[in-house]
């Protein structure tokens, strides 16, 4: 019996214009297709330095040429709130970032709860259980 060859499952970071997570090639041909796109095509030249720095503070940042930074998970919450983090809040569009708790332990889908800035002050957090404001911040 001869030894067998183990490869890789994913291929996280491909070196182009817009950085994508793919699937690996089986047989020559690549199975399935795009999974992840940093949609920052044209944002740096070819052949520019990025890279993804996963920070002390649990911070992903996405860094091109010298430390100029194109995104960053602190910007874009989903269900858990990090010493460092904002929870933003644009007055002029009325337009907050939620983040949702899970389901429950085991299931990650969105669940009952959500954290944000109250729409029509812009000065509370709110938290919400379905769409029912549940607690409220000081002033």
């Amino acid at each position: 019996m001869g030894r067998q060859q183990r490869q890789a499952h994913h291929r996280f970071l491909r070196h182009s214009s817009d950085l994508r997570r793919q699937q690996p090639r089986r047989g020559g041909r690549r199975r399935g297709g795009l999974l992840w796109s940093s949609n920052l095509s044209g944002l740096g030249a070819p052949g520019s330095d990025a890279a993804a720095v996963l920070l002390d503070s649990g911070n992903l940042v996405l860094r091109a040429d010298s430390n100029r930074i194109l995104w960053q998970s602190f910007d874009h919450p989903t269900d858990t709130v990090l010493p460092g983090m904002k929870i933003q809040y644009n007055c002029s569009s009325h337009s907050t970032i939620y983040i949702t708790s899970w389901k429950d332990a085991d299931d990650p889908s969105p669940g009952d709860y959500s954290l944000g800035v109250d729409p029509s002050t812009c000065l509370q957090c709110l938290i919400w259980w379905k769409s029912k404001p549940y607690w409220r911040s000081q002033v």
